[in-house]
């Protein structure tokens, strides 16, 4: 490029030959779709036209078949070669059936006429037989047979009401000593039936007192078995509550330590009764018995952390409490506090032992109180944590 007046002649004046090139290059492009649209199209017409050849043929075979047939007037209306067979055709069938018919008709008449001739020649044979028969006494015989039949029906009559009366005096013979066999005898026998309703008489004089009896022995049963029907209450509702937790406190004193634990705020896990701290040792199990008697009131005591007692004490003042609960302070670093047994079982000898030692080694006070459902909380100062 020789200067900048020509460089800008070719690029900005005048029309570049590269643009004549893609001119033609997108002509030809176009040119080349279009042939192939066209072929395309060519082929989507000869794939369509192929069977045209076999659809043609068979037209023209099914266009001969209704020729062939309209030759015996299938399809036509009217008159037509088919349309006359078929008429003969029912013709015949009707007078082959009229004819058997016929034959049929007169093979019934001639058996009707042969049976009428028996069943006449039959009656005039039963007159006879009937007439010999009262001859020979018959209306006798048949006099009897209407008599018996009315006997009968008077028999059943009275064996039902037999039956119903022997069914209305069952309830008067005493099965433990008279044999059920008795009571026909009883129908049979005047005597029998006299013992049977003096049998009855005593008895109505004696029900009453008899019933009482009975009634007086069904309420002693009665009351016996509302104490077994408590205490089996109890019993199943201490061991859902054993299931339903670690300890082996009585359900009750639990209860009574849930509400309590509820009002101050606690976690029932911070409220132990002793009882749930100590066990007996395995070597000493042979007095446990005797521990549990003589701790048994120090083993249902509840233990309140020391910091929070009078927190703990105003907080269940206004509680109603079902019954009586007993509660100490005692710090959280208390050794018997922290050594919880797995049993979770009562108190005993050396766990009483142990908790004296430890008392023995604390200094520190704690306090305690009760509480139950007179509401009145005595509380007083003791040293150690048993």
């Amino acid at each position: 490029m020789r200067s900048v007046d020509e460089l800008y002649k070719d690029m900005v004046l005048e029309r570049p030959a590269t643009y004549a090139a893609a001119d033609r290059a997108i002509e030809h492009f176009d040119d080349l779709d279009a042939a192939h649209s066209a072929m395309r199209t060519e082929e989507a017409k000869l794939e369509l036209l192929a069977p045209i050849t076999e659809l043609h043929e068979r037209k023209g075979a099914a266009l001969a078949r209704q020729k062939a047939l309209d030759s015996y007037g299938v399809t036509a209306v009217g008159d037509t070669p088919l349309r006359m067979w078929l008429l003969r055709t029912h013709l015949r069938l009707i007078e082959s059936a009229v004819a058997t018919n016929r034959k049929a008709r007169q093979r019934v008449t001639e058996e009707l006429a042969t049976t009428l001739t028996v069943e006449t020649a039959l009656a005039g044979d039963l007159e006879s037989a009937k007439e010999a028969h009262r001859a020979a006494g018959g209306s006798t015989l048949q006099s009897l047979a209407l008599s018996l039949e009315q006997e009968r029906v008077v028999r059943d009559d009275r064996l039902a009401r037999r039956e119903a009366l022997a069914e209305r005096m069952s309830p008067l013979i005493d099965l433990a000593t008279t044999a059920g066999h008795e009571t026909k005898s009883a129908l049979k026998e005047a005597d029998s039936f006299t013992a049977l309703q003096e049998r009855a008489r005593n008895w109505i004089d004696q029900w009453q007192s008899e019933r009482e009896q009975l009634r007086a022995a069904r309420d002693e049963v009665r009351d016996r078995r509302y104490p077994l029907q408590q205490r089996q209450a109890d019993l199943k509702q201490e061991r859902v509550s054993l299931e339903a937790r670690p300890g082996r406190v009585p359900a009750q004193l639990h209860q009574l330590r849930e509400e309590v634990a509820v009002a101050s705020g606690l976690a029932v896990e911070e409220l132990p009764f002793v009882a749930e701290l100590i066990d007996v040792a395995p070597e000493e199990s042979r007095w446990r018995g005797a521990v549990e008697t003589v701790l048994g009131a120090s083993a249902r005591q509840m233990l309140v952390p020391l910091d929070r007692l009078e927190e703990f004490s105003a907080a269940i003042d206004d509680v109603r409490l079902r019954g009586r609960l007993t509660f100490e302070g005692c710090t959280s670093t208390c050794p018997i506090w922290s050594r919880p047994t797995p049993s979770g079982s009562r108190a005993s000898s050396s766990s009483r032992s142990r908790a004296s030692r430890v008392g023995s080694r604390r200094t520190s006070p704690t306090r305690r109180a009760t509480r139950s459902v007179s509401r009145t909380p005595p509380p007083w100062p003791v040293r150690g944590c048993g």
